[in-house]
């Protein structure tokens, strides 16, 4: 598995040795980096590797660093969402002749993402259900609504990086695992934004506008832009479609016309709501309208209409008849323990 004239530079894995690897498969490629899914001698448990080549431009050692930085400050919290996918450790490793340097990430399996489910049912013409998509919307809200209260921002979101264990490419809440990180931990939630044309092609797309135009005079609200990033993949599930506005072209990919992207990204919005006009359950009609006035303020052009996560969250709050009823258990339950402690420590 190491390779010929290959040695391991540093390793920090918990639960197994680099050399305890005995195979690896392939499961997809993105720009800058390979994912497989792996074997180890004498262990029935599969794991998730993440193989990142350093490089001086793109995934220099300190921004890989950085990243792994944030994955364990997340990892080691105890109270999260459960859609982080549980990180391992990582081994530096190292060719003896080119002294070219690769990471490999560890994660827990899973084996698909977001962007290979949405390729597959766009080529075989199933449409996702209405559920599947709310509830990748509320997977994913939860988590980074979470990373910003930690001041942590995610800054890729693009369906490529989003992990998916489906079944038979049926997606559930429980589904979504979110792994990646960058840019980095931000202390202000308004910053000043410097980017080159390295970014892969995958993560250019989903940037908003007003960072592909560096129209930051009054500074970039980073949450605010995640937001609409994750709006454009939510808008892409449910039309399998990508705005032509937002598609990279070489060497041009930092403008956007802004009034052509209103206009086209309103006419996806009409195709969304009539696609789904028939395909949903009665008793879910309340909240297919609601949800699409929250995703119509995810993908404003006019920043300041547009939500960042937390004001997104509180927005998200939707109350049918099954939710009031349980949301009184957990107040319930929460409140009953509540008077136990208080009687205990009286005592």
């Amino acid at each position: 598995m190491l390779g010929k004239n290959k040695k391991i530079k540093e390793e920090l894995i918990g639960a197994f040795k680099f050399s305890n690897i005995i195979s690896k498969k392939l499961l997809f490629s993105e720009t800058h980096c390979d994912v497989y899914q792996i074997k180890l001698i004498n262990d029935k448990t599969e794991y998730l590797m993440k193989e990142i080549l350093i490089d001086t431009v793109t995934n220099n050692e300190q921004s890989i660093r950085k990243e792994i930085l944030l994955i364990n400050k997340i990892n080691n919290t105890v109270e999260k969402p459960k859609n982080f996918l549980k990180f391992h450790g990582y081994a530096v490793i190292e060719d003896n002749l080119t002294f070219e340097r690769s990471f490999f990430l560890f994660f827990d399996l899973v084996s698909d993402s977001l962007a290979s489910i949405i390729k597959k049912k766009r080529s075989s013409k199933i449409r996702f259900h209405f559920q599947e998509i709310y509830s990748t919307y509320r997977a994913l809200l939860n988590s980074f609504t979470y990373s910003q209260m930690r001041n942590i921002r995610h800054s890729k979101i693009c369906p490529q990086n989003i992990m998916c264990e489906s079944e038979e490419e049926e997606i559930y809440f429980s589904s979504i695992r979110i792994c990646d990180f960058a840019v980095g931990e931000e202390k202000q939630n308004k910053s000043k934004l410097s980017f080159g044309k390295d970014l892969p092609d995958s993560e250019i797309k989903y940037l908003s506008p007003e960072l592909r135009n560096h129209d930051l005079k009054e500074g970039a609200d980073y949450y605010k832009a995640d937001v609409f990033a994750l709006g454009i993949l939510i808008l892409e599930m449910g039309t399998f479609k990508f705005p032509s506005n937002l598609e990279y072209k070489e060497d041009e990919f930092i403008f956007v016309e802004t009034k052509d992207l209103a206009i086209e990204l309103e006419e996806m919005m009409k195709e969304m709501k009539l696609i789904y006009k028939e395909r949903i359950r009665p008793v879910d009609r309340k909240k297919f309208e609601f949800f699409m006035n929250l995703l119509e303020l995810m993908l404003s052009l006019e920043i300041t209409s547009r939500p960042d996560f937390l004001e997104l969250y509180k927005r998200s709050i939707f109350m049918c008849d099954e939710d009031i009823l349980n949301h009184m258990m957990i107040e319930e339950k929460r409140y009953s323990m509540e008077g136990e402690v208080f009687w205990i420590d009286k005592n």
